[in-house]
């Protein structure tokens, strides 16, 4: 029996799936997309180059033209026989929403992996949202594809469980290296006709909407947050955001902090409570403190303690709107 299988992506997060399936002989091809989102357009570029190193068939996907991947999945698919058992597609990482033509094409078999346990965390930015909220561990879930985003029945889920360092980059390595053995799992049943597929629960108003990520998010609050959220935040922000405050230094960039053991002694949040050359850069927060560990300054990157000490600052200094 032959299995051949359709990759939608327009991020390297696929790049383990796509060449487990190439080494297995069951890929058919590649549909990605070029980002035009700043900060994920290298990383389709790159996507792009390592397709073409790969050399692997592939069709760049333009919304104004699905008939250019319709014919390219023919040629893929349809035109290679009855030797060829299932015929399925799977989405990792790709953004645009596909229209019912492409959907319709796979009949059924047409499948999304998403970070989250639906129908909780559905939207473009699940990994971050679930670091942002102290995830220990993220779900990836397989299930079918419909013209909603991330309503389909659920087949497969796997859970990756997360270090208490992971960012935002490692927490994805994790799931791209989790991806290509549960859809390996998936198509094996798919072609013994075992697989189940079971309905999505209904949404209920704890389930949180993985909205992409705006300037508005990214703003430190020390009045509001408490210090496991500041931690929380700046894991999910880095490598690409942090989060950030103005100060009497100028705006700065927080990308890593961490919880302190230091009493706060009732000091207003954002009071500087210590610096340290081993304990750091210990501020208070609403319910404790927390060491500023890596900031970015537009003079340039530091740890908390070097850009403390660079700038004079002491305890008792209290940070300007932060």
């Amino acid at each position: 029996m032959s299995t051949r299988v359709v990759v939608f992506s327009s991020s390297c997060m696929s790049l383990p799936l796509i060449v487990s399936l190439q080494q297995a002989g069951q890929l058919a091809g590649v549909v990605f997309a070029i980002s035009d989102h700043p900060q994920r357009q290298m990383d389709s570029q790159q996507l792009a180059a390592h397709l073409q190193q790969l050399d692997v068939p592939r069709v760049q996907y333009n919304p104004q033209q699905p008939d250019s991947v319709i014919a390219a999945l023919d040629h893929w698919l349809a035109g290679q026989g009855a030797g060829i058992t299932l015929r399925a597609g799977v989405i990792f990482s790709f953004g645009p929403l596909l229209p019912a033509v492409i959907i319709d094409f796979f009949a059924g078999l047409l499948v999304n992996l998403h970070a989250s346990d639906l129908p909780n965390y559905r939207g473009s930015m699940p990994v971050y949202w679930q670091l942002r909220h102290g995830a220990s561990e993220i779900p990836l879930t397989l299930h079918q594809v419909e013209a909603s985003a991330d309503t389909g029945a659920i087949g497969l889920q796997t859970r990756v469980t997360l270090h208490p360092f992971d960012t935002f980059q490692t927490a994805n390595v994790r799931l791209m290296n989790a991806a290509p053995a549960l859809l390996a799992e998936a198509l094996s049943l798919m072609q013994q006709g075992t697989l189940k597929w079971q309905p999505q629960r209904e949404k209920n108003a704890a389930d949180f909407y993985a909205c992409d990520v705006t300037a508005d998010h990214l703003q430190a609050d020390l009045q509001t947050l408490s210090a496991r959220q500041l931690v929380s935040a700046t894991r999910a922000g880095n490598p690409n955001y942090g989060v950030s405050f103005n100060s009497q230094w100028g705006p700065l960039q927080l990308m890593q902090a961490s919880l302190s053991s230091q009493p706060a002694y009732g000091a207003r949040p954002g009071t500087v409570l210590m610096v340290d050359k081993f304990r750091g850069w210990v501020v208070a927060t609403r319910d404790g403190s927390i060491a500023l560990d890596v900031v970015i300054h537009q003079s340039g990157y530091f740890s908390g303690y070097q850009f403390a000490v660079a700038n004079t600052i002491e305890a008792g200094t209290v940070l300007n709107s932060m």
